[in-house]
């Protein structure tokens, strides 16, 4: 497999049509075909934008070796966002969602589910149980206390904005 298929790969594996991918490229469809075909060679300056664009891991590209995608948290997420077109409010959302404690993950869903619900007075919705019994987990006393000083912090952020200082907090 040559640089040319490995394109062609990689914007197989994202879902998007020689036109999307190009657009986010800024090349035209019929550029992207001359690449994908081998009748175009894949420059530099293609190479860069597509491992940019992404996050492909720039040796795979150039000779197969390693894995198609730089991963980790970030840029996992931006990929996500890229392919569902996510705006910033709701990156955002689905970032501050996954790094809630379980307990806080747990009443947003909850609550969801009895938005839902009152949406779909016809349709019964149950969420899911948290804890089988079979799995329970019992939490310590310094994961009660981390989840109470985290509920604390989310508190005063709220009460107090960033913008006013600490005089002001007492006042």
């Amino acid at each position: 497999m040559n640089m040319n298929d490995r394109v062609r790969e990689i914007r197989s594996t994202l879902g998007l049509t020689q036109k999307e991918f190009g657009k986010k490229l800024a090349i035209a469809q019929s550029y992207l075909t001359n690449i994908e075909t081998g009748k175009r060679e894949v420059t530099e300056k293609i190479q860069k934008l597509i491992c940019l664009q992404f996050n492909v891991n720039e040796q795979w590209l150039k000779t197969g070796n390693g894995e198609m995608f730089v991963e980790d948290d970030n840029t996992l997420l931006a990929q996500l966002s890229k392919q569902y077109n996510l705006d910033d409010f709701s990156r955002r959302f689905v970032e501050t969602f996954i790094k809630l404690p379980d307990a806080q993950r747990k009443a947003v869903t909850d609550f969801a589910y009895a938005v839902f619900a009152s949406e779909t007075k016809d349709v019964e919705i149950t969420p899911e149980p948290s804890f089988s019994h079979n799995n329970r987990h019992e939490l310590t006393d310094e994961e009660i206390d981390a989840e109470c000083e985290d509920y604390r912090r989310q508190l005063e952020a709220e009460a107090f904005p960033a913008d006013t200082d600490s005089s002001q907090k007492k006042a």
